[in-house]
């Protein structure tokens, strides 16, 4: 049975489910709620230089996945746009030989070392980290940095001896505790 959707629509889906939008930078070109055409039982559009894509979802923390764009942030009503793609993501989602074709690939792609636009540096012994100071957001850093300072323990990572934890002035942080901060944000409704 032939998919009524094409593929690129289910890998966008597929990357609004399991990826993280790059906050750790500014946003770039972000899209106002006013610039989106909703239709009935029609996925919501944007015009991106004259081009009109497929708004595929948006995240509660107000980031966009858009049919051959990515992710851009969304200034406006979250929950309006919210509810008008979940109608067409329930269509798109009931094709599942099309979903799990999808997912197989988002699998074996070679990007995966990205998580919410750091990327991850090998430390040997199995361990990754990030290096905080490549966060270029103010507001996604400070707040990065708060979580990292309630741990419990230190989740710096010294570069020179990655199998240790370094002292808390360490500039490498390990990812893991990068992805989970950045997983609850981007669930997270951001004001």
């Amino acid at each position: 049975m032939e998919s009524a959707f094409p593929n690129k629509i289910m890998d966008a889906l597929i990357a609004l489910a399991f990826d993280i939008p790059p906050i750790a930078h500014p946003p770039v070109d972000p899209i106002t709620e006013d610039a989106i055409r909703m239709g009935h039982k029609m996925w919501p559009v944007v015009d991106i230089n004259t081009t009109p894509h497929r708004v595929i979802g948006v995240t509660t923390s107000g980031w966009t996945m858009i049919d051959g764009i990515g992710w851009r942030r969304l200034h406006g009503d979250v929950v309006q746009i919210a509810e008008a793609c979940n109608v067409m993501q329930s269509r798109l989602i009931a094709d599942r030989a099309a979903y799990m074709a999808s997912l197989e690939l988002y699998l074996k792609r070679s990007d995966k070392g990205i998580v919410g636009g750091l990327t991850k540096i090998d430390v040997g012994d199995g361990r990754c980290a990030i290096r905080k100071d490549d966060i270029t957001a103010p507001a996604v850093k400070e707040a990065f940095l708060d979580a990292v300072r309630c741990q419990d323990i230190s989740v710096a990572v010294d570069p020179v001896r990655p199998s240790t934890f370094a002292a808390v002035g360490s500039d490498h942080i390990d990812a893991n505790v990068w992805w989970q901060f950045a997983w609850e944000w981007k669930t997270s409704i951001q004001t």
